[in-house]
């Protein structure tokens, strides 16, 4: 296996992450997030989550509608515009558009802080950073997961 070479400057997201990467493609796997958004929140119990690295939004946008119970608060980060044109109208307000390789604004505490399948698309050595973002707004829980080196995928 190719030992991944670190980085020494930051990339631009927007470059990367673009139109292709959050268009139909991705919309067409909504229900997926929902599906994901749903089983969290039946092991996790959560008044107020967010979700970093949120794309789309669609788990912000399942914890927020969900007519059962939705989360009393319910927000993203994001860090590529293109997500925000992709994303469902109605939810728009509740994402924030920041960078997780940079320390996080103070923006309060979530019961529960979401990142999943975001650090494998930030440089090495922002992991310690995107650590202590998850830290930094995590009242009670963090529910974070990672694909390992050299898994297949969308990058």
């Amino acid at each position: 296996m190719a030992k991944r070479e670190t980085c020494t400057e930051m990339y631009d997201i927007d470059q990367v992450y673009n139109q292709d990467f959050f268009g139909p493609k991705r919309q067409n796997r909504k229900i997926e997030y929902y599906v994901l958004a749903k089983a969290i929140q039946q092991v996790w119990h959560f008044d107020s989550v967010i979700d970093l690295g949120c794309a789309n939004g669609f788990t912000v946008e399942y914890w927020q509608l969900n007519p059962d119970q939705p989360a009393s608060i319910a927000h993203g980060i994001e860090g590529a515009q293109a997500a925000f044109e992709h994303m469902p109208p109605v939810i728009k307000s509740m994402i924030w558009h920041l960078d997780l390789r940079e320390p996080l604004p103070v923006l309060g505490k979530y019961d529960l802080v979401t990142c999943m399948e975001v650090a494998e698309h930030l440089e090495n050595q922002y992991a310690e950073q995107l650590v202590r973002n998850c830290v930094h707004l995590a009242k009670n829980q963090i529910h974070f997961t990672a694909a390992t080196p050299e898994q297949p995928g969308e990058h």
